[in-house]
Order: C-alpha cells, then structure tokens, then sequence
C-alpha cells in the first residue's frame, strides 16, 4: 500500500530503487505478472524486477514452468532480465541449472562467502536484524558483486 509514496520518497532522494513481486507458484503467473506490470512502471535507472520465490509448488517442475511464465513476460514489457529472490535451499534443490540466463539474490543466515564463488548469485541476503538510523526495527542486510552508483 506505501509503494507509491515510498518510490517517489527514494527517487526525491536520488536512491536508485525497483520493484518486486512475491510469487504464488499455484496462482496463474501470468495474471500475477500483469497485476506487477499493472502497478510497475520501469523508469531509467531503475534495479531490475525481482521475482520473490519462497512458496513450494504443486511439484518443482510446475513451479519452474510458471516462474519462466512471469520472468518472460515481465523482461518482454520492461526490458530488464529480473532477478530472482529466494533462499539458498531452493535454489540448490530447485533452481540451479534451471535458469542459466538469470541472476539471483540468495537469502542465507549463516555467513558462508563460499555463497558469492557462484556466478549466479549476485547479491546475498546475509542478516534480517541489521539496524540503520533513522528506520525502526530491524531491516535485511545484503551483500552484492555490484557496485551501485
């Protein structure tokens, strides 16, 4: 409900910033990429769309099928290859060699760095209880092979 006001809060401040989706793999992937589209609009500079996958499916293959559904489709309108979000269990059981033209940002807690020696994995969600002025609460702490500007 706040990504309106948060969006023009960080680009007013020159934060580069994107948008992302958190899939439902048993819902229809193409309305749920049209319903992201509908509410995402690529601007330049913007970060790629990421696809948030933590959900199982009705089996791994049709989990598979449907992300590829939504990442085609959102890559088609924005022009931006998304990056998939998701825990590093999924993707070493679910998701390696499954999307070979696709980056990813993993979700692991345990401080291992042998995490960034794949290729793949391009930012590494390493801590859900970093503190930063300013915000309440506790936020995600990342760690990414790319330098923003």
């Amino acid at each position: 409900s706040q990504w309106k006001n948060n969006r023009e809060e960080l680009n007013s401040h020159g934060t580069r910033n994107g948008a992302y989706h958190f899939f439902l793999p048993k819902k229809d992937p193409l309305l749920q990429a049209k319903h992201f589209l509908k509410n995402y609009s690529a601007q330049e500079g913007d970060l790629p769309p990421v696809l948030d996958v933590e959900v199982e499916g009705k089996s791994n293959a049709q989990l598979i099928e449907n992300m590829k559904i939504w990442l085609k489709k959102v890559e088609e309108v924005t022009g931006m290859r998304p990056v998939i979000y998701t825990s590093h269990h999924f993707y070493r059981t679910k998701f390696t060699g499954q999307f070979n033209n696709h980056k990813f940002w993993i979700a692991n807690y345990n401080r291992n760095v042998s995490n960034l020696e794949d290729e793949q994995i391009i930012h590494w969600q390493f801590s859900d209880e970093g503190t930063v002025p300013g915000i309440e609460g506790f936020v995600d702490f990342n760690f990414s092979k790319i330098e923003f500007d």
